[in-house]
């Protein structure tokens, strides 16, 4: 229950869904924008917990597509299909630890990354960038060619410089900021497609 704010709309919507959380119906604006997902494709999750976004991935991709979930907490989803990680990003040895599953690179990767807020304005945006900027180096290391790319982020001036690297690596890249975004929040989505590198 805790997961569920009881007097937002997206919350009591989830809760009435069967979905961990609110954050599903962001996922789904983008989906219904940019057509991200197909039957069979493999997908890496950061920041996947409690697992709403799996929740909503698995079916878009099938059973014989694959997920790989990685989060500080505990992804809650459970599926034949679907490995989890509990690690840190920004830890050294990340890229070891997944290349020892059955994952080798995705068609799609997905960070809903966001760092423990302060009530510091200025460190939270250091800290969402430094989120980003390692979403980025997984999918230079990762994705296919041809892949998508979903990425949240706080906005500030300091995005700019990281959007406009993640521009050259895509045939198109789109800054989103879906319905269900809380109003107060300043987080954003750089959404990327036709990943070149």
């Amino acid at each position: 229950m805790s997961n569920y704010n009881l007097h937002d709309y997206y919350a009591r919507r989830a809760k009435q869904e069967d979905f961990l959380s609110r954050a599903v119906y962001k996922l789904q604006e983008i989906e219904q924008r940019f057509r991200l997902f197909k039957t069979g494709q493999t997908v890496l999750e950061l920041g996947a917990a409690p697992g709403s976004w799996t929740q909503y991935v698995l079916p878009k991709i099938g059973t014989k597509g694959d997920i790989l979930s990685l989060d500080l907490q505990k992804n809650e989803v459970k599926a034949d299909n679907l490995v989890t990680l509990i690690a840190d990003i920004l830890a050294g040895d990340l890229e070891q630890l997944i290349d020892k599953t059955r994952f080798k690179s995705c068609d799609v990767l997905l960070s809903d990354l966001a760092p423990k807020t302060t009530g510091i304005k200025l460190q939270n945006q250091i800290d969402s960038l430094e989120l980003a900027h390692r979403s980025y180096e997984l999918a230079q290391r990762y994705l296919r060619t041809n892949g998508n790319f979903v990425c949240k982020i706080f906005q500030s001036q300091e995005m700019e410089e990281l959007t406009a690297k993640i521009k050259t690596s895509f045939d198109q890249i789109y800054l989103f900021r879906p319905k269900a975004t809380r109003k107060n929040s300043t987080e954003i989505y750089i959404i990327g497609q036709g990943w070149m590198n």
